[in-house]
C-alpha cells in the first residue's frame, strides 16, 4: 500500500509540475516570429545544413592500425604540421570505386591503414601513390558498392572573401564542418618553392583536419586541408587543380617522377675565357 502511495505521490507532482510550467507565462517564450531582414538568412542557413548533410558522407577517417616511429620525409620548405591525434587524420572519397586523397604525413612510413566511413563502417586501404614533396596520397578502400564521390572543383577561379567550408576530423572529433572565408590566394610558406601556392582560410583546421576537402558552396573540392598556424585561426590548403595535375600520375605509377634540369650555368670569368681560349668575357659557361 505504501508504495501504491509513494507512485501516486510523485505522479501527482509531476502533472502538478506541467501543469505549473503551462500556467506559467512571461518566463519564456516558445517560438518567435522572424524579424525583418532574416527570412534570407534562415535560408542561407538551411542551404548551408543541406550542403553540409550532403557532404559528409564523402568525408572518411584515415588512422593507422601500427604505430612505429614514423619519418614524414618532408623538404625543409614545408611548412610547420600539426601534431595528429593518435595518427587519426581526414580523407575523401573521389571516385565511386574506392579511390580517395588524403596528406602524406598523415601516413608516415607505418603499415596498414584503416578508412572508417561516415555511419561507422571500416575498412583496409592501400596505398596506390604518395608524394612526400606535394604532401599528397592516393588510397583505395574495396568494397562491394560504390561510394559517394566529391566532385573536383576549379581552384583556380576560387575568389578571396568567398565563403569556403572545412569538413574532418579535428582532434578525432569525427566529421566536423567549418566555415570561413578564403583569405588569400598562392600563399607562399617558408622558402619559395614548390608549396608557393597554398590557399589560406580563416575556416578552422585543427590537428586531425589534414587530408580532409576544403569545398566551395557548390560542393566541390577547392583544397586539400593540410597545415596551420599552432593557437591561431589561420589554415593552408594544397589547391586541388595541384593535386589534379599529379593524380594520374600517382594512380599508374605509384609515385610522382619529377624531372630536373641536368646543367648549371656560371658566369664566364677571364681566367674561364683564357683557360677555354676563348675571346672577351661576354655570355656564360654551361656545364
Amino acid at each position: 500500500g505504501r508504495s501504491l502511495l509513494i507512485v501516486a505521490l510523485m505522479q501527482w507532482l509531476l502533472l502538478g509540475a506541467s501543469s505549473a510550467w503551462a500556467a506559467a507565462p512571461g518566463l519564456w517564450i516558445d517560438n518567435g516570429s522572424i524579424p525583418a531582414g532574416s527570412a534570407e538568412l534562415l535560408q542561407f542557413s538551411d542551404a548551408l545544413s543541406r550542403l553540409a548533410e550532403r557532404l559528409r558522407p564523402s568525408v572518411v577517417q584515415v588512422g593507422l592500425l601500427e604505430n612505429r616511429d614514423v619519418d614524414l620525409e618532408l623538404p625543409k620548405e614545408h611548412p610547420q604540421l600539426p601534431e595528429e591525434r593518435p595518427r587519426i587524420g581526414s580523407g575523401f572519397i573521389i571516385h565511386p570505386d574506392g579511390y580517395l586523397i588524403t596528406n602524406q604525413h598523415v601516413l608516415g612510413r607505418s603499415g596498414q591503414i584503416e578508412v572508417e566511413l561516415f555511419g561507422g563502417e571500416k575498412a583496409l586501404a592501400t596505398v596506390v601513390g604518395r608524394d612526400a614533396r606535394t604532401d599528397l596520397a592516393l588510397l583505395k578502400v574495396d568494397l562491394p558498392r560504390p561510394l559517394t564521390a566529391l566532385p573536383l572543383g576549379d581552384s583556380d577561379v576560387l575568389k578571396v572573401g568567398e565563403l569556403v567550408l572545412a569538413i574532418g576530423n579535428p582532434f578525432g572529433l569525427d566529421y566536423s564542418v567549418t566555415m570561413g572565408v578564403v583569405s588569400r590566394k598562392g600563399r607562399a610558406l617558408g622558402a619559395v618553392g614548390p608549396y608557393d601556392e597554398f590557399i589560406q582560410t580563416d575556416a578552422a583546421i585543427n590537428p586531425g583536419n589534414s587530408g580532409g576537402p576544403l569545398l566551395n558552396l557548390r560542393g566541390e573540392v577547392v583544397g586539400i586541408n593540410t597545415a596551420t598556424v599552432p593557437n591561431r585561426r589561420v589554415g593552408f590548403a594544397i589547391p586541388i587543380n595541384l593535386a589534379k595535375t599529379f593524380l594520374p600520375e600517382l594512380k599508374e605509377y605509384g609515385k610522382i617522377r619529377w624531372g630536373f634540369l641536368g646543367v648549371s650555368i656560371q658566369e664566364l670569368t677571364a681566367t674561364l675565357a683564357q683557360a677555354l681560349g676563348v675571346e672577351g668575357t661576354k655570355g656564360v659557361l654551361v656545364n
